[in-house]
């Protein structure tokens, strides 16, 4: 018995594991496409609850969502205000995170928040010379 239980552990981390890594490498892959979809599963969740809407309206919404920021982000325009806004997030989130975690250095704050930034925006960069590519 011991044998199955740790057997279905085992599969259930090897899945976590592979969606973990699968999402990970989509962020680096193509941020773009990442933020879409998360923006859109986000908006999604929050017509369903907090607005109370139905099921298929949210995921009306939440499909609309993703669809509309990845071709607001193949536009010259739209890639440097939405790519601009979501890198600032990043980067703003990467140093909240180093400021709680430097014991609330300013100085690391800063630091990471500038670093954070040209790399988040050189990660829309390089998405957008694949999309260019391809």
């Amino acid at each position: 018995m011991g044998a199955l239980v740790l057997f279905g552990l085992e599969i259930v981390i090897g899945v976590v594991l592979g969606v973990v890594f699968a999402a990970v490498g989509m962020f680096f892959g193509n941020i773009c496409l990442f933020e879409s979809i998360a923006v859109g599963i986000i908006l999604g969740l929050v017509a369903r609850y907090a607005w109370m809407l139905h099921t298929g309206v949210a995921w009306v919404i939440a499909i609309a969502a993703v669809a509309l920021l990845y071709i607001l982000q193949n536009t010259s325009v739209g890639f440097w205000v939405v790519g601009g806004l979501f890198s600032a997030a990043w980067a703003l989130l990467v140093a909240l995170i180093v400021y709680e975690a430097s014991g609330y250095d300013k100085g690391y704050a800063y630091m990471s928040l500038a670093i954070g930034a040209v790399a988040f925006m050189g990660l829309h960069l390089f998405a957008r010379s694949k999309q260019a590519r391809a």
